[in-house]
């Protein structure tokens, strides 16, 4: 095999990889759900092998349970403690913002308002939110704040912590108020970022993150509210 066919081989197994985990992340697989090897090659159009690897990673992730004589499924997250969640980003990306502050560059910078400015025009566009457009351009633009820190590690970290955090869909339960205080949010790290201060940008991403809890509170308060008031509506 040559140098050709090993780059081809890994670029296919890092696409495979790419594209289960996003859709992981993005509720087309459910958590819980069983992950078949011979379902995901049809359906992806490729064969096993890269699908068994892909499946390997994303159990190093934390995104994917592989239990004997069962397969694969996508890990349940249910049971996880939403407060300890929202703490370790709140401590780590409130690191990861403190770095950035010192190291970002303009063209970083240019690339977050690029982003937050999508954000916003997504949001504007139509009367029914648009969250998965949202949530995607949201990522990116966490993920680039993480890049812009200088750590992969640190990123990679981060990372994991916030697929969690989108598999309990808590972004799918804020109010419109509650998304356009997330942007503001947004342009103010911006802001903290262009005048180098690290200690605004650390606090403006604490609090992003805690009111991020709050709304994810109060949308399952809505949510079992909407649930109990369609119970008493049939009964």
């Amino acid at each position: 095999m040559g140098v050709q066919d090993d780059f081809t081989k890994t670029s296919a197994s890092e696409s495979v990889y790419q594209l289960i985990r996003r859709r992981i992340v993005q509720g087309v697989y459910q958590p819980g759900g069983a992950l078949k090897e011979a379902d995901l090659a049809k359906g992806i159009g490729c064969s096993r092998t890269p699908i068994r690897e892909a499946l390997r990673r994303l159990e190093s992730d934390g995104l994917v349970d592989i239990l004997p004589n069962k397969g694969a499924r996508v890990a349940d997250w249910v049971g996880a403690d939403p407060d300890q969640i929202f703490l370790l980003r709140a401590n780590l990306e409130g690191f990861a913002a403190r770095r950035a502050a010192v190291s970002i560059s303009a063209l970083e910078i240019s690339g977050l308002a690029e982003l937050a400015e999508k954000m916003e025009k997504v949001e504007s566009s139509g009367s029914q939110l648009r969250f998965e457009e949202i949530a995607g351009l949201n990522y990116e633009f966490h993920g680039g704040v993480f890049e812009a820190a200088g750590d992969k590690r640190l990123a990679s970290i981060i990372s994991c912590i916030i697929e969690v955090g989108s598999m309990m869909h808590t972004f799918r339960s804020y109010s419109k108020a509650e998304v356009d205080r997330s942007f503001r949010h947004h342009r103010e790290l911006i802001d903290a970022f262009e005048s180098r201060d690290a200690d605004w940008a650390e606090s403006v991403i604490r609090c992003h993150i805690y009111a991020a809890r709050v709304s994810a509170t109060k949308g399952q308060a809505r949510k079992l509210y909407s649930v109990v008031e369609t119970f008493t509506d049939e009964n």
